[in-house]
């Protein structure tokens, strides 16, 4: 869940328009596409000792559309896709919640007892490629870092957990890329505010050495959850059978009285292998200053590991577990939060599929059952079972 503002600035949309306007221009030379997916599910809901929800079990239903055009020329291509959805009981009370703090999701917010209608814009780009320069402006998603669920090096993420999997969402964003060679690339992104000092913007040098992905990136990350900070970040990945990556960054307060006093250290270890119809993955994250560095992710120490197995050509099963069961001393708490997530996923045909799943969370992890929230543990509980069908278009 996104917990930073998705308000647009007068520069971006200014600059967004005019690259619009010149993929308009060669519109004789442009190809289309546009798709999609129908997706109804049926879940059910339950808590213990969860804020604003009540103790048991409560049903819901949800019917979707999400949709995509996007539209390519000689020099220059744009992109456009949102996800709309209505929704009851259960499905309607998660969404209106999750709403509180992800200002990119709308939600409508009626009678505890009659429908929800949510809406999300999920891109809405323009680019124009000028030889080794690219331009690109609007809603897009800017993947900075190698995490897939934790990324210290990437200050632009948002990311939706409601999922079976992390979803990284788009955000408002001006971005120049000039490519340096075959095997590097220098970027800068800026997602500008009314007031300068509250944007972020960032440089990023990435290549390739010996095999060797990586790249080093300088940002300034305005005052938004917490103060405004000067951002150093780096990140690798390099293949050894399984393959490996990390990424680290380091956070000063340059309005401290002294700045390197400030330092917040992260970093985050991954690792993915795929074998035979399986398929592993395990994450480690240090937070090192607990929520002072990283208030979604309050504790200093969090683990993910996830395992897929592809059982025939239509069927797959996967499960995943989060948690973070060290105390910010290093002493293993049982009682700390964490969530336990499987689904079962079978394609009915060329263009349906089904989906059924069982997500449990504890403490923190239990708020909305997405991200964790901070604060005191409340010792409540969230369980979500149910089945979707998806038909794409």
């Amino acid at each position: 869940m996104s917990l930073r503002s998705s308000r647009r600035s007068p520069a971006g949309v200014a600059l967004f328009c005019c690259l619009a306007a010149s993929v308009a221009s060669h519109a004789q030379d442009t190809i289309s596409t546009f798709g999609g997916a129908f997706t109804a599910r049926a879940m059910a809901f339950g808590s213990d000792g969860l804020a604003g929800f009540p103790d048991g079990w409560i049903l819901g239903q949800s019917t979707g559309i999400s949709a995509g055009m996007t539209v390519r020329g000689q020099r220059s291509r744009a992109e456009a896709s949102f996800a709309a959805a209505a929704m009851t009981g259960s499905s309607a009370a998660l969404a209106r919640a999750a709403a509180i703090s992800d200002p990119g999701l709308i939600v409508t917010d009626p009678a505890a007892d009659e429908a929800a209608f949510s809406f999300r814009l999920r891109t809405l780009w323009a680019r124009l490629d000028l030889g080794s320069l690219r331009l690109q402006a609007g809603k897009q998603v800017i993947n900075h870092g190698r995490g897939a669920l934790w990324s210290p090096a990437d200050i632009f993420s948002q990311f939706d957990l409601s999922g079976v999997s992390p979803e990284r969402l788009g955000t408002d964003a001006l971005r120049a890329s000039l490519s340096l060679g075959d095997l590097s690339t220098l970027e800068a992104v800026a997602a500008p505010r009314s007031d300068p000092a509250r944007g972020r913007y960032a440089a990023r040098l990435s290549g390739k050495v010996l095999g060797l992905d990586g790249s080093l990136l300088g940002a300034w990350e305005g005052a938004g959850v917490r103060e405004a900070r000067i951002v150093a970040a780096a990140d690798c990945r390099f293949d050894l059978g399984a393959s490996l990556y990390a990424e680290g960054a380091v956070s000063i307060d340059p309005a401290a009285s002294v700045p390197l006093d400030s330092a917040q250290p992260r970093l985050a270890l991954g690792l993915d292998w795929s074998f035979g119809d399986f398929f592993v993955a395990s994450e480690y994250y240090w937070n090192g200053s607990g929520a002072k560095s990283d208030p979604a992710w309050p504790g200093r120490h969090w683990f993910q590991a996830s395992l897929a197995w592809s059982i025939s050509d239509r069927a797959r099963l996967a499960g995943a577990l989060t948690a973070t069961p060290f105390d910010d001393a290093g002493n293993l708490d049982a009682e700390r939060p964490w969530r336990a997530q499987a689904s079962l996923a079978f394609d009915s045909s060329q263009n349906s599929s089904l989906l059924a799943f069982v997500d449990i969370a504890r403490d923190s992890f239990a708020a909305l059952a997405t991200v964790p929230a901070g604060g005191p543990v409340t010792k409540s509980w969230a369980r979500s079972l149910g089945a979707s069908l998806t038909v794409k278009f």
